[in-house]
């Protein structure tokens, strides 16, 4: 085991008391990272975090540069991380032994044992139990969407507050008699905006020829390979458009034969460092990931690029799905390749709607913003 200094949190000065928090993350990846760097620079916050070891198989990466907050290094990776015996000792030196008032710990189905154990720490020091959660935490056992619903409610029980990604991820939680209002709160799930804007042109993009943007970890469930598709059935009609994909994980290979096969076609691998995103996301007319869509649509909007995805039952979107308004800031599509292709067109190729897409794009990113992340989390986290 580790631990970082907290730089930040050394001569800290404000009327209010500062709050200690805990948060338990067994994957801390580059972008979450970024998150909490910023949430720990906060006045009233002093963060120290638990991190497991990270798996990249699956097409996450590191954050290479130092955080503010202090870190707390566990053997465990996300996948042993409620069976390994040092997770339970770290949160009894962190809790019981500790000072802590906050604990932020999420639910998850792999999770849940460590999270009986933590609620038993709490009964030896008063510290309040957050989660940043969903609203249905999917358990997959039975397929029944009713028993997913009843469990969560239940678990949710065990907290004292739950902070939705999303304004209307938490509407929809009261609203369901998921959780009582007084416990509800939201902080918009988001991405390092202020680093994005250093780096993000100011003005649409009206160059040609167009190109498209995939951007996300090249697993199943973001379909690099439908992307392919639409693409190739674009490119009958518009020949010089181009495609670049930016990402890794397990489905690289399907990335690495588009661009040998398609002149058209670039991929780049995993990038995380903005600088080095940020040409592509520039050049770039819009992002379009067919798959399930996450994160991905805060980083199009902070560039001022409208989002295209697909809309259909087999997809498990996550709540940042709401960002997306279809036809003013991006496109949900249906499926039906030759139809939604011809939508993407006439929508790239109408500059006064396309002008407008991305200034709403933009519009909501400062919505999403990072400071406005941080002070939502700070409402919810600290008493």
């Amino acid at each position: 085991m580790s631990s970082e200094t907290n730089k930040a949190g050394k001569g800290r000065t404000s009327d209010k008391a500062v709050t200690r928090v805990l948060w338990i993350s067994p994957n801390l990846n580059h972008y979450k990272k970024r998150l909490l760097d910023h949430l720990s620079r906060h006045s009233q916050i002093e963060l120290h975090v638990i991190v497991g070891d990270m798996v990249t198989d699956m097409g996450h990466r590191h954050d290479s540069e130092e955080s503010h907050f202090h870190t707390i290094k566990a053997k465990a990776s996300k996948k042993n991380f409620s069976w390994h015996w040092q997770s339970y000792a770290l949160l009894w030196k962190e809790i019981v032994s500790g000072r802590s008032d906050t604990v932020l710990f999420p639910l998850e189905k792999k999770l849940l044992p460590l999270l009986i154990w933590v609620k038993i720490l709490t009964l030896f020091r008063h510290v309040r139990l957050i989660s940043y959660n969903h609203p249905i935490m999917p358990m997959r056992l039975w397929k029944k969407y009713g028993f997913d619903k009843w469990i969560t409610k239940q678990l949710f029980r065990l907290y004292q507050g739950i902070v939705f990604y999303t304004k209307t991820a938490k509407e929809w939680a009261v609203d369901n008699q998921m959780v009582p209002k007084d416990r509800a709160f939201f902080a918009n799930n988001t991405l390092d905006t202020q680093r994005i804007s250093e780096h993000a042109n100011k003005t649409p993009n009206l160059n040609r020829p167009f190109q498209l943007l995939f951007i996300g970890r090249l697993i199943p469930t973001k379909r690099v390979d439908l992307a392919v598709a639409y693409f190739e059935t674009l490119q009958q009609s518009y020949p010089d458009i181009a495609l670049t994909i930016i990402g890794d994980g397990p489905l690289s290979d399907i990335a690495q034969e588009a661009a040998q096969n398609n002149q058209n076609i670039t991929w780049l691998g995993a990038v995380t460092e903005e600088a080095l995103i940020a040409p592509a996301m520039n050049q770039a007319h819009a992002v379009f990931i067919p798959g399930e869509t996450g994160l991905s649509v805060v980083h199009a909007f902070a560039y001022g690029k409208p989002y295209f995805t697909l809309d259909l039952p087999s997809l498990i979107h996550g709540p940042e799905l709401s960002y997306l308004e279809s036809g003013k800031n991006g496109l949900l599509l249906s499926g039906e390749k030759a139809q939604d292709c011809e939508h993407i067109l006439n929508l790239i190729t109408d500059e006064t709607r396309y002008k407008a897409h991305c200034l709403a794009a933009r519009e909501k990113a400062d919505y999403l913003s990072i400071d406005n992340w941080r002070d939502q989390m700070v409402s919810a986290i600290a008493p």
